[in-house]
């Protein structure tokens, strides 16, 4: 989720419009040179992924490859900070919502 709510620029180095116009809808874009280039550095690659041969990982459910993980960013996380006026934003939407109902 970090790598997709990024902040990058969009211009024409990020988003080859030239590329998307000549390859248009259902193209192929592997044999374009913006795909080349930002390949390594554009793609997902997943934490939790099994890679080898079946006899190396019958014994390693991926599952419970997943649910470690999990716990562990469960286990590392600390939740921001809410605001120093939040208590009071928080309190006057409930006042409101409150007050709507009893109308």
């Amino acid at each position: 989720m970090r790598h997709y709510c990024r902040d990058d620029p969009i211009d024409e180095a990020h988003a080859p419009i030239d590329d998307i116009k000549a390859v248009g809808i259902g193209g192929y874009f592997l044999g374009r040179k913006s795909t080349r280039r930002f390949a390594r550095t554009e793609v997902w690659r997943p934490e939790v992924f099994q890679r080898g041969t079946f006899e190396e990982l019958c014994d390693k459910p991926l599952l419970d490859l997943a649910v470690a993980r999990a716990r562990e960013v469960v286990a590392g996380y600390e939740p921001a900070p809410l605001a120093d006026d939040a208590d009071r934003h928080i309190d006057a939407v409930s006042a409101s919502f409150a007050a709507g109902l009893r109308a």
